[in-house]
């Protein structure tokens, strides 16, 4: 059995998943998603997260794995390093594979059928190989619901782009906003400079999770729209249906232009993704800037 720790939100959950399935198919045994480190208690500065992967119809199943393993969440990788002997006693059986660094790595290539993954494994050389079956996987629920209808009439009858502004936890956190730039209004006025060259009639859907943010800072173009819903899947999949994405840095838009089927598809994203500019997990194919 492949087991995969899972942590953060959905677009976290959703690259856990798709390293699992990957080497659940490999191996050709079941794949479980531990969820204890959102059912047990966590410090007050984490941004609260919960299992959201429950939106899709996905062939696995749900488990709680040693819950005491989860006090050790908010440990440096530095010490889940030195706890790796004792998180294998704690997981009896299984191979513990921990993702070294947040660069892609080989970890995985003798992990084994009988595994324990932690990590968020934010690269999609884990997973390319099976995209058609991660499509059907991450097949979204929302197609035919009728408050939708008229937004998805406007995405999929003009020149569509979705634009992802992420703030919260990235500006108002200290551990996130130390290890993360938040894309400025510079960023996405160059995004939308380029973009524009590259397509004609281009038609702005801005996603965001502080909409008065950018009502104040988005004044250089015109013709946008402010799309916010509370449910984060249903903002996924309209950023998904756009003809072309301006992402941010974040594993949740990078899942929208990822499923984004538009093989004529236009995207954009963040040249540094860490302040440390270790690591941008952007699809080869993707524009740096």
């Amino acid at each position: 059995m492949i087991i995969v720790r899972l942590e953060g939100g959905l677009g976290n959950q959703m690259f856990q998943y798709a390293v699992g399935r990957r080497l659940s198919i490999h191996y050709n045994v079941p794949l479980a998603l531990d969820v204890s480190a959102y059912t047990t208690s966590r410090e007050a500065y984490l941004t609260p997260r919960n299992y959201e992967l429950g939106i899709f119809n996905l062939p696995v199943t749900q488990i709680k794995a040693h819950e005491q393993l989860h006090k050790y969440y908010l440990y440096p990788r530095t010490f889940w390093e030195r706890m790796v002997g004792k998180v294998n006693r704690l997981i009896d059986h299984f191979n513990v594979v921990y993702e070294s660094n947040t660069k892609y790595s080989n970890n995985l290539e003798h992990a084994g059928s009988n595994c324990y993954l932690i990590g968020y494994w934010q690269n999609e050389k884990y997973f390319s190989e099976i995209r058609s079956i991660l499509l059907q996987d991450f097949s979204f629920p929302y197609t035919s619901q009728p408050e939708l209808t008229d937004i998805l009439k406007e995405i999929w009858s003009t020149n569509s782009i979705s634009v992802h502004v992420r703030r919260g936890d990235y500006v108002s956190n200290p551990i996130f906003a130390n290890r993360y730039y938040a894309c400025e209004q510079s960023y996405y006025q160059e995004a939308i400079s380029l973009i524009t060259q590259k397509t004609s009639g281009s038609r702005f859907f801005i996603f965001s999770d502080e909409p008065d943010w950018i009502r104040h800072h988005f004044n250089f173009i015109s013709d946008y729209k402010i799309v916010h819903f509370e449910d984060p899947g249903l903002d996924m999949y309209l950023m998904s249906q756009c003809k072309h994405n301006i992402i941010a840095n974040s594993s949740y838009s990078w899942w929208a232009a990822w499923l984004n089927q538009n093989k004529a598809k236009q995207v954009i994203a963040p040249r540094f993704w860490f302040k440390d500019k270790d690591n941008n997990p952007a699809s080869k194919e993707w524009i740096l800037i």
